[in-house]
């Protein structure tokens, strides 16, 4: 949020002519960080163009729904204790090892230039995101990577 080139960027009539590099630690790579940054400070501006850019350099699309899960959750953290006069809390160490990279079988171009799993193109063996939370556009938004949908909404329930 304290960005400069995320607050530059804001305030332009294009934020696609804004260059420049994000404030960060960098342990990841440029696209990633950019979709970060962007997805939590001018998410209302998104482009096709911008979004395909990210995958030209080399972003997984499942890397993308991960970072909006994330965005997402940290935002609705931060958001949940700055109300309640809360100091913000500090990120939890990474929890080791690898992601499944499973994608269901069931996924077609959907919603957001992304592809997306809807309920009844769930493989038997795909884990099944809509079981507890419903089916919902929100949650077939990041059904690409099931274990997302999952956690984001299971933190809903316990906020």
């Amino acid at each position: 949020m304290n960005c400069p080139l995320c607050k530059e960027r804001k305030s332009a009539l294009s934020s696609l002519h804004v260059r420049g590099s994000h404030v960060g630690l960098h342990t990841l790579n440029d696209a990633a960080v950019d979709a970060g940054h962007r997805i939590r400070t001018d998410a209302g501006r998104f482009t096709e163009r911008w979004f395909h850019g990210l995958l030209e350099q080399g972003l997984k699309d499942v890397e993308y729904v991960e970072i909006i899960s994330v965005v997402a959750i940290v935002s609705a953290i931060d958001t949940f204790d700055r109300a309640l006069g809360r100091p913000t809390r500090q990120l939890p160490s990474p929890i080791p090892g690898a992601p499944t990279q499973r994608r269901p079988r069931g996924a077609k171009p959907g919603l957001g230039w992304l592809e997306t799993v809807a309920p009844e193109d769930l493989a038997d063996d795909d884990p099944n995101p809509y079981e507890r939370f419903g089916a919902f556009n929100i949650q077939r938004a990041l059904s690409l990577v099931p274990a997302e949908v999952i956690a984001f909404f299971e933190l809903d329930v316990e906020l």
